[in-house]
């Protein structure tokens, strides 16, 4: 083979190559706009703070106590953290394991739902919900589906995970959720590019109400890279001018707290612009 036409073949294979990256690109596009236009959301549109495993200045963290102190301040919702027990296949109010017990109790989830306060959001971080195998996966979210539908809370109720199919199937279930990402402005071009490409494509297999991220990861390239239309909850912001800053962002809908900013009312605040870090 001479040197030109291997030349010439390296040529078509790069076009080749790239041709297909924006095909892919373009497929992407379309199918992540698409399932945003389908998404349902359930979101206090001007007062974004939800409390943070409760309120917890005053009370134990994932209890009933924290819960209800918190929606007595104002807050629009709350979040707790929930594991899914294989041996009892119920899931429990705690952020990791050994289990949180309160007064020598574990607090399950049906019993949080039975006392949840009216007229106030829950936020479900389903904590093991993405690293169960397949089978116990699909027993968790009938039992999880079971029971907030169950609670009679279905349109207040939101679950978070890291994994899209399981958090599909919850979809599918009609149940409200949120897809945990994580992205990273600090990536090289390419391997951001290819990370939120990723993580477009993993959104279509909702669709879900919302994208969640810690704070520090949505800024400005962030939020370009994920369009306009897109609902993100941001977790968790304690101090009060990154708190304001967030909460008027029309893009984010829940700004996750442990302060009492409850009374905070975005939509009385002029957006200022830019908001965002440019990170």
């Amino acid at each position: 083979m001479t040197a030109a036409r291997a030349w010439r073949r390296r040529m078509i294979a790069a076009v080749v190559f790239v041709a297909f990256l924006v095909a892919a690109k373009l497929m992407i596009d379309w199918r992540y706009g698409v399932a945003v236009t389908q998404a349902t959301t359930l979101f206090d549109g001007c007062h974004k703070a939800w409390a943070h495993r409760g309120f917890v200045n005053e009370h134990e963290e994932n209890t009933l106590g924290s819960v209800e102190a918190a929606a007595s301040m104002g807050a629009s919702g709350v979040e707790v953290d929930i594991l899914y027990d294989l041996p009892t296949q119920q899931f429990i109010v705690s952020h990791d394991e050994p289990y949180q017990r309160t007064n020598g109790e574990f607090l399950t989830l049906d019993k949080l739902l039975a006392a949840f306060p009216a007229d106030t959001f829950l936020w479900l971080d389903a904590k093991n919900l993405s690293s169960l195998w397949p089978h116990d996966a699909l027993n968790a979210v009938a039992k999880l589906t079971a029971a907030i539908k169950a609670s009679g809370l279905q349109d207040r109720v939101l679950v978070e995970s890291r994994n899209p199919l399981y958090l599909g199937w919850l979809a599918d279930e009609a149940i409200h959720t949120s897809y945990m990402i994580s992205p990273n402005a600090k990536y090289a071009a390419p391997l951001f590019w290819l990370n939120v490409y990723f993580m477009k494509l993993s959104y279509t297999w909702g669709p879900f109400s919302a994208l969640s991220m810690n704070d520090y990861r949505y800024g400005e390239k962030v939020a370009d890279a994920f369009g306009d239309d897109i609902a993100i909850l941001v977790s968790t912001v304690n101090e009060q001018a990154d708190f304001e800053r967030y909460a008027r962002h029309p893009n984010i809908r829940v700004v996750l707290t442990d302060k009492d900013f409850f009374a905070f009312d975005s939509c009385a605040v002029a957006v200022d612009d830019p908001v965002l870090p440019p990170g």
